[in-house]
């Protein structure tokens, strides 16, 4: 199940960026990732929702959204295009990303295994967003 998530980078990238949607779990810079339980630090009053949709506790927790999550934010937000593209014969996979203002430009890259482009397109993603 943990693959299905953000490495604990690439959230705190996704967070400086500004997605700040309800997720399923968190890292927690002492505990590492958590899945839908709320830490024992809280008071008891403190949903568990308010916390994925916040940054009260920016110290200690950062949202930890699936790659679903991420790719999707990113397609709202930022209007981009992009695809991964695996090559059934071989295992290797092609990343297209298509920036809105340059609808002609694609960057391409290729990679073995479709969980490497799925990590490699979601830091290109945070690198030109970032600028």
């Amino acid at each position: 199940m943990e693959k299905e998530f953000v490495l604990y980078e690439q959230a705190l990238a996704l967070r400086e960026l500004g997605l700040d949607n309800p997720c399923l779990g968190f890292f927690d810079i002492n505990q590492g990732l958590t899945l839908g339980q709320k830490p024992e630090y809280l008071a008891s009053n403190v949903k568990v929702d308010y916390i994925f949709g916040n940054s009260n506790y920016p110290g200690k927790l950062v949202l930890a959204p699936t790659y679903s999550q991420a790719f999707r934010w990113f397609r709202k937000e930022h209007k981009m295009k992009f695809n991964i593209i695996e090559d059934s014969w071989n295992d290797w996979c092609t990343i297209k990303i298509q920036l809105k203002s340059e609808m002609e430009l694609w960057t391409d890259i290729s990679i073995k295994g479709y969980e490497e482009a799925e990590l490699e397109c979601l830091k290109k993603l945070i690198e030109l967003v970032k600028g």
